[in-house]
């Protein structure tokens, strides 16, 4: 997948198959939009795009918004690549965009950047200034500018509609396996290796920490974890939390420990899935007592794993 980075020279030739939207998560709801996309592009023997926003535009619009993404854009254009689409166009949401007519933005970006000739969007998908532009606008400007328009229907689970914000809520009050359920894929953080105290080293566990990509995490605690190393796949379990055993921290941090893994990774990118909670984080009065439980968590990391 071609990725290009903003739109100034942009100017496609071959007629594209169009997906707008942020698609933070890549939820469901999302793939079942850029897979309708890859499908119409295949048929029609055009180019798959998908143009995607960072920041987020409810950042730009509501200033205040300071809700996390649920995943990178790092992460979410691998996973757009995944889906297998053509290019994908990351675009800056600033004052510009947002005050950009319906009209404008269908004239000068749709129909000259990209040369639309499908467009594929959610049914309740609003742009424009003011967000006026919507199904019944855009069906007229589609007339006009002379492409067609696919409007996908809102997917429920459980008698809620599948979104970012209900998925953003479900991982931060722990309910893993809901979130999976609705993004169709376990729920993932991807953060760099950095520097720690090695403290875990010398109770004979040695960590990483996860500086991650400015993501949703999941609530404090120990978790059983896959961790991808580019492609190389590896098990072993993640603390989220404070350490509170050894001092007071106002924030969080991700330690993992790697079964059967000694290599330096530091500086290197990790994707962690989160398999299942073992159990809360908890104060030890002792350091003895702290490096039984590990023991108990590693054993039975060992076990889960079958390694």
């Amino acid at each position: 997948m071609k990725v290009i980075y903003g739109i100034g020279r942009l100017k496609l030739r071959r007629k594209s198959c169009l997906a707008v939207g942020v698609f933070d998560g890549l939820h469901i709801g999302h793939r079942s939009i850029i897979a309708k996309t890859v499908s119409i592009a295949k048929k029609n023997k055009a180019l798959s795009v998908v143009l995607t926003f960072f920041p987020h535009p409810d950042s730009v619009i509501h200033s205040g918004n300071k809700s996390p993404l649920l995943i990178s854009l790092k992460h979410r254009i691998s996973l757009i690549a995944s889906l297998g689409v053509d290019v994908c166009v990351v675009v800056k949401f600033n004052s510009g965009f947002r005050n950009m007519s319906a009209e404008d933005f269908v004239r000068n970006i749709l129909a000259r950047k990209f040369n639309v000739g499908y467009l594929v969007l959610n049914r309740n998908f609003t742009f424009g200034k003011d967000r006026i532009g919507g199904e019944k606008l855009v069906k007229n400007l589609s007339r006009r500018f002379n492409f067609k328009v696919y409007f996908q229907r809102d997917i429920k689970a459980g008698g809620s509609i599948i979104s970012s914000t209900l998925i953003r809520s479900l991982i931060k009050s722990g309910n893993l396996n809901r979130a999976y359920r609705l993004l169709g894929r376990r729920v993932e953080v991807v953060g760099t290796v950095v520097g720690g105290d090695r403290r875990g080293r010398r109770l004979g566990f040695p960590t990483a920490n996860i500086d991650p990509h400015h993501e949703v995490i999941p609530p404090k605690g120990v978790y059983l974890i896959e961790a991808y190393l580019k492609d190389k796949k590896l098990f072993g379990l993640a603390n989220i939390g404070l350490r509170p055993t050894f001092e007071e921290r106002n924030k969080e941090i991700i330690e993992i420990h790697l079964l059967n893994f000694r290599r330096n990774i530091y500086n290197k990118d990790l994707r962690i899935v989160f398999l299942k909670k073992l159990r809360n984080e908890k104060q030890f009065k002792q350091r003895l007592h702290l490096i039984k439980q590990i023991n108990r968590d590693v054993r039975f990391a060992r076990h889960f794993f079958s390694v």
